[in-house]
């Protein structure tokens, strides 16, 4: 019988990967052939055998909050591990799992094989503490667990065959094909969403204006219609070629902005307590403070007009988050 016990180092240490490192130990050999002992470095809790590779990400909570089922919005460099070939091409091998093995949803919402691939991935934190979780990856024969539903409060990339009726109010001549949804005429042709918007939340959607001379109208509102005019917030690219950006509570608050164009875009608004925050492809646009809707305003979803739109989220928003990434391999 062999009995090893471990000598040095005498604690946990971190290990550079594909780097040499020592280790002692005490073999002891009794009764019959010693034979031979094979030593193996396994990190710590590792998930699957399946997957070779994984990286930590240690978040921290800083809004003194408890959060619950709450999306984090990660940056994640996959053009390095599909290089060196240890990711799928597609990202497909790409999972994430707590501190105890539990897998979480996740969404891949920009390009694959990029340096800053944006992931959002679902989970819980508690206050004023550091949580683990893992991004693996590293299995050839993994297939894609990409699931905006299961990872947002409200999700719809409008690849279904046509509009789902249980997510929205079909107003006028809104048709869906090919990964978009489209109308022609705005104030008459919408879709008006069947799940509420609450206060602290992120509204993301991607259009394309069909023209400039005609009108587009997506937003947050008490019911159809336009920002303009209607409880809410949102944008509105008019027909003089401006986008807008608005926010109504008991009056208007309208702000124009510079001229748009028929490119996709990716418009997301903040709502929170004292503001609604407008970005255009992850750049600022303006901050509205005034005619802010109050937290008790019923809000739901609306896209409308002359123009295409290919994805509408919502998303928990997390504030004061600190993170940081360690790559180990199994």
């Amino acid at each position: 019988m062999l009995t090893a016990q471990l000598i040095s180092p005498s604690s946990s240490i971190n290990v550079t990967q594909n780097k040499f490192f020592n280790f002692s130990a005490k073999v002891t050999c009794s009764g019959g052939e010693c034979g031979y002992l094979n030593a193996t470095l396994d990190p710590v809790g590792w998930w699957d055998s399946n997957w070779i590779y994984r990286m930590a990400i240690n978040i921290t909570e800083m809004n003194n909050t408890n959060l619950t089922g709450f999306q984090v919005n990660l940056s994640v460099n996959t053009s390095g591990p599909i290089a060196a070939g240890r990711m799928n091409g597609d990202c497909s091998d790409i999972r994430f799992v707590d501190n105890a093995s539990n897998v979480l949803p996740f969404y891949l919402d920009t390009g694959c094989n990029t340096t800053s691939t944006k992931v959002w991935v679902r989970l819980n934190l508690s206050a004023n503490s550091s949580s683990i979780i893992y991004i693996y990856y590293g299995n050839p024969s993994a297939s894609s667990s990409a699931n905006g539903t299961a990872t947002f409060e409200f999700f719809d990339d409008f690849n279904s065959a046509s509009v789902d009726t249980s997510k929205w109010f079909v107003g006028g001549g809104m048709t869906q094909s090919g990964g978009v949804v489209s109308g022609v005429n705005s104030g008459t042709d919408y879709l008006f969403g069947k799940t509420r918007i609450n206060i602290n939340t992120l509204t993301y959607i991607r259009m394309r204006d069909k023209s400039t001379s005609s009108s587009a109208r997506p937003g947050v509102l008490n019911n159809t219609g336009n920002p303009f005019s209607v409880i809410g917030f949102g944008w509105q690219d008019y027909q003089d070629g401006y986008r807008y950006t608005d926010t109504y509570d008991s009056a208007v608050n309208q702000v124009q902005h510079n001229l748009f164009n028929t490119s996709w875009f990716a418009l997301e608004t903040i709502w929170t307590a004292n503001n609604v925050t407008f970005i255009v492809n992850g750049s600022v646009l303006g901050v509205h403070t005034a005619q802010v809707p109050v937290s008790t305003r019923i809000l739901y979803g609306q896209v409308d007009g002359n123009a295409e739109y290919d994805l509408f989220i919502l998303a928990n928003i997390l504030q004061l988050l600190q993170l940081t990434y360690q790559a180990l391999k199994r």
